[in-house]
């Protein structure tokens, strides 16, 4: 490269330096949030799976709204880690859709199935075991 101004002209060059991008590691992305359905408990699977007649495999990205309820129930922090779901959980889920009558509310058509469903296996109150 040329400069030029007052003085004499003088010619520099710039140095690339070492190439740092191959020593450069490759971050690593959390799996959970390329794959959300990861954080789905093996009791989620089952209720999902018992109210919604659709077997959810984590690894494919797809479910049905209820089962995405979950998940964002989970990334949020609201379901601890290993915390069951349970019908007061359900309830408080839906509520909300509820009070704003909104007919795409994806715990509602579910909610007398799994509110049965968790009462025959005894998952009616709140899990405080987390």
């Amino acid at each position: 490269m040329s400069i030029s101004g007052f003085g004499t002209p003088r010619t520099t060059s710039v140095s690339s330096g070492p190439d740092i991008s191959a020593a450069r590691p490759t971050p690593k992305v959390d799996d959970m949030s390329t794959r959300p359905l990861k954080l789905l408990t093996a009791s989620d699977l089952d209720l999902i799976e018992k109210v919604t007649g659709e077997r959810v495999d984590p690894d494919s990205g797809l479910a049905p709204p209820f089962a995405m309820e979950i998940v964002m129930r989970r990334q949020s922090g609201y379901l601890a880690p290993g915390q069951e779901v349970t019908g007061v959980v359900l309830k408080d889920m839906s509520r909300p859709y509820e009070v704003n009558k909104d007919p795409d509310n994806p715990i509602g058509p579910y909610l007398d199935k799994a509110l049965a469903y968790l009462a025959s296996i005894g998952r009616t109150g709140v899990d405080v075991s987390a």
